[in-house]
């Protein structure tokens, strides 16, 4: 059965079940207390009626022809990133993703808008939809690359199902009366069957998002809150949000059902299905929440729509692309010879050298602490007109938080360091450039060193040092 054993009760004896709640108003509001531990005005609706002989009839058409198809069994899934945690989680974040322009901010809001302590309770699941093998490696490389702290925490994976799982369902007979199905609301909704099918056993509860989304600080709090409050109640479907799909929260226990009802109805609206399957199941409501933990990505082009009491209101900022450095007269860098090194823990090949690359290359370095360095030392002193240190965009999560640039003098004959060092500035959001004046390149410089002033315990990207000399 894949039913909850509550819920399979609550369909079986309906009107026995339910009829003593028939007196209860349909709204419910938690008391002052509770709003204020919850730091936001949270109200519901449930359901307080019967179930209706249309809706048995239904449940078991729908369970019928789900006994007689064999819809998962042959699915298989390629790992694209990341492995499942084997200890089960609170929560998982599901989403697909087909060429979505905003995955990346996206899930950088998710992990940015989650405390240390709320990362342990949900892992993320993207499943890429991609055709293209190309753009799904192109896709899948840039994840990787940008969320390799949250993969190997096993905070984040990404999948794909290969062509021939669709294939085998595109002749499935299912309730649909039509004749021709639109090949596009197939692949759509198809998509959503197998990533909800992969999650069944990953969490207690799943949760639907977008790939366009942003999240209010601290949503997983506030998630947790209304499931305690709701530990001893009967629901199906919980909403968290006004927009389609995102922010439907379900018994993980549901979704093989949930999954082979998307395939059952492949000719509804995904967002539609929702409200059918927790009504067949008994909720004649939908269970909302408020104010919304979730927006689209759209609002961020209406700036009026903020307000200092909107949860997204600080988060506008995130979607301006990242700011690139202005060369002016200077030309391009020249980066002069020099031996790289550093005692920040480096992760894989991403080498210390690749940020002094003029390449589009950078360095990867693991949580790195206060006092750390990375160090330039110049194969031959030099005089220098200009300084950059560029780390991770700020966006994304993988930027220098705190860090100073220092000049070193006086190159040691044993050692390939300076005997002393001058600071020449701070960075600010990750990023350092400095113009020299004509008093600070009277004397040739021997080494640049970047310091970490501020312990991390995320990891970040220094994408470029850029030296320009005389």
């Amino acid at each position: 059965m894949c039913l909850s054993t509550q819920l399979c009760i609550l369909v079986l004896t309906g009107s026995v079940l339910l009829s003593i709640f028939s007196s209860l108003e349909a709204i419910v509001i938690i008391d002052e207390d509770q709003v204020l531990e919850a730091k936001k005005n949270l109200t519901w609706l449930i359901a307080q009626e019967q179930v209706t002989s249309g809706e048995e009839s239904l449940l078991r058409n729908f369970k019928e022809w789900q006994n007689n198809s064999d819809l998962f069994y042959k699915v298989s899934y390629q790992h694209l990133a990341g492995t499942p945690s084997q200890q089960k989680k609170l929560l998982t974040l599901g989403l697909c993703s087909m060429q979505g322009i905003y995955l990346m901010h996206t899930l950088q809001s998710v992990f940015k808008s989650s405390s240390k302590n709320e990362l342990m309770y949900f892992t993320v699941v993207v499943h890429l939809s991609d055709s293209d093998p190309n753009s799904l490696r192109q896709r899948s490389f840039n994840i990787s690359r940008i969320f390799a702290p949250q993969i190997l925490r096993g905070q984040l994976l990404v999948i794909h199902t290969p062509l021939a799982a669709y294939s085998s369902l595109e002749n499935l007979k299912t309730n649909r009366s039509e004749p021709f199905l639109n090949p596009i609301l197939f692949k759509q909704m198809t998509d959503y069957a197998f990533l909800m099918n992969f999650a069944a056993n990953l969490s207690d509860y799943f949760l639907m998002i977008e790939d366009n989304i942003h999240c209010a600080p601290n949503f997983i709090t506030d998630i947790r809150r209304a499931l305690a409050i709701w530990k001893e109640k009967l629901w199906v479907i919980m909403e968290f949000s006004q927009l389609d799909l995102t922010g439907k929260l379900c018994h993980s226990s549901d979704l093989p059902c949930l999954a082979s009802f998307f395939l059952y109805y492949q000719n509804s609206s995904p967002e539609k299905l929702f409200s059918s399957f927790y009504k067949m199941l008994g909720q004649k409501k939908p269970i909302q929440f408020g104010p919304s933990l979730f927006q689209s990505m759209d609002f961020s082009i209406h700036e009026d729509n903020f307000s200092s009491d909107n949860p997204f209101h600080d988060q506008v900022s995130s979607l301006k692309p990242e700011d690139k450095f202005q060369e002016n007269n200077f030309g391009k860098p020249n980066n002069p010879p020099a031996f790289i090194y550093t005692d920040m823990q480096i992760f894989k090949d991403y080498l210390p050298e690749k940020a002094y690359s003029l390449e589009e290359d950078f360095f990867w370095a693991l949580e790195p602490m206060a006092g750390n360095h990375l160090t330039v030392a110049l194969e031959e002193p030099a005089k220098i007109r200009r300084v950059q240190v560029l780390t991770g965009p700020e966006e994304e999560l993988v930027f220098l938080l705190g860090g100073k640039v220092e000049l070193g003098y006086n190159p040691s004959e044993n050692t390939k360091d300076c005997m002393y060092y001058i600071p020449l500035g701070t960075l600010q959001n990750g990023k350092f450039d400095h113009k020299m004046l004509y008093k600070e390149m009277e004397n040739r410089v021997s080494c640049l060193r970047l310091v970490v002033t501020t312990t991390q315990d995320e990891w970040i990207m220094i994408k470029h040092i850029n030296i320009w000399t005389a």
